[in-house]
């Protein structure tokens, strides 16, 4: 009940203090119990001790068969799978959960297999099956959100928000996450709240409105909340945390050069935690990342050290929720390697196109090579463009600085790095040159 409630810590002391050997007199509420255990240990990141008392359970289901019991220990070590990055193996598991007291789809009832449902859905989701997980959703969502299961919830809606995006009804999408938002708030689950808030703010980036998207953020910035969802592993959040989500918005909007450093930070340590899904997403913001600086073959070296891993796990949506950014990077990589005479591996030439495939028509048509006046523009930082603005209409350095609240040897470093990005020797020849490319 504590899970349930997101009360995970209290579950964790609970679970020392009252640990006691199977009765044998109630077999059903002890597996459930040793199940309940496994997932407190997986949630606290003690995958190791979960995966003992799972292979227990299932010990134990030898002589008191039970099918609720065998999804539940199916389901959880499938979510550690899918964070440990075994896509595959996660979805296998998944399958199997759902089809504990069935043997085919059954979309009229759901034999108690909710909490496998969404999950399920969730890794039919990731391999672009998007028509099988929205059934999948109409069944199982409401399920888990009368439930109030806070992790199930989150995956539940979100993806329902972005099949809605992805077919183009942007007001279904923003809905989803208000109502998800709502449930919340009245749940008192500042998780659900915060995590919707992520969300929003990445459709807004991918509706091209940076502003909107970092006063998301903002909001969602409960840092005594992220503190504890960093130290612990729930599902919801292995790629939906405050700091991928700064990160993500740096890359596409802001600072893509000062955000490679903490990067690599991240990518450190989701590597040292063995969350292999969450070190594919933050290589692919450092793909980009380099992209936008205009080092396009660091960019393809990070896609090329990515890809084999997203090929045999079969990662599409990983890439396409990123949208037309991660599109670009990726058709970058895939002209490389046909350029480059790679085509021996069918299967890994067939799961290219079709991942490129995935982010639409769009994608086919776009140059992924900018012209001059664009690489200049993606060189620049926001602040850098503002003071070359400031500098065309005349300002000084003085009321520069104080025009935008920063000292003036800031503003010195920000017209040094203009002069070097731009290659310009002076002021003047630096704002000739951002005219002379439509810049300001």
């Amino acid at each position: 009940m504590m899970g349930m409630m997101d009360r995970y810590e209290d579950a964790s002391k609970l679970e020392r203090t009252g640990e006691r050997e199977l009765s044998g007199y109630a077999p059903f509420a002890d597996i459930v119990s040793i199940n309940s255990r496994a997932n407190v240990f997986s949630v606290m990141g003690n995958y190791d001790q979960a995966r003992q008392l799972l292979d227990g359970a299932r010990d134990a289901q030898f002589s008191h068969s039970s099918s609720f019991n065998s999804m539940y220990s199916e389901a959880l070590e499938g979510l550690i799978d899918l964070q440990e990055g075994r896509q595959k193996q996660a979805a296998a598991r998944f399958r199997l959960a759902v089809g504990a007291t069935s043997s085919t789809y059954d979309f009229s009832h759901t034999s108690g297999n909710a909490w496998a449902g969404v999950l399920h859905a969730n890794t039919v989701y990731e391999a672009n099956n998007l028509e099988l997980a929205a059934r999948l959703l109409h069944v199982y969502g409401p399920l888990v959100r009368e439930a109030g299961l806070p992790d199930h919830m989150l995956i539940s809606d979100i993806m329902l928000s972005r099949l809605a995006f992805n077919c183009g009804d942007v007001d279904r999408a923003f809905q989803a996450l208000t109502e998800l938002e709502h449930m919340g708030r009245i749940r008192k689950l500042p998780r659900v709240v915060a995590t919707a808030r992520l969300e929003r703010s990445r459709l807004f980036l991918a509706q091209g409105r940076p502003d909107a998207a970092k006063q998301e953020l903002d909001r969602a910035g409960n840092e005594q909340l992220w503190r504890r969802v960093r130290k612990h592993r729930m599902p919801a959040n292995d790629l939906q945390y405050m700091e991928m989500a700064r990160l993500r918005w740096e890359v596409l909007a802001g600072d893509a050069q000062g955000a490679l450093s903490p990067l690599e930070m991240e990518i450190a340590e989701a590597q040292d935690s063995s969350l292999y899904r969450r070190v594919l997403k933050l290589k692919l913001f450092k793909a980009i990342a380099w992209y936008r600086c205009n080092r396009f073959e660091d960019s393809i070296a990070v896609m090329a050290d990515i890809m084999p891993t997203c090929c045999a796990e079969g990662y599409v949506r990983l890439f396409v929720d990123e949208g037309a950014a991660a599109g670009i990077v990726l058709k970058l990589y895939h002209q490389t390697f046909r350029e480059a005479g790679h085509q021996s591996d069918p299967v890994f030439v067939s799961y290219l196109e079709s991942v490129i495939e995935a982010f639409g028509s769009a994608l086919l048509s776009t140059a992924v090579l900018p012209e001059a006046g664009e690489l200049i523009l993606n060189a620049l930082t926001r602040k850098e463009t503002r003071v070359l603005q400031l500098l065309s209409e005349g300002y000084s350095n003085s009321a520069m600085s104080e025009k935008l609240f920063v000292s003036d040897s800031t503003v010195r470093t920000h017209l040094r790095n203009i002069n070097s990005k731009l290659n310009a020797s002076s002021r003047t020849q630096a704002v000739a040159i951002a005219r002379r490319y439509g810049l300001i």
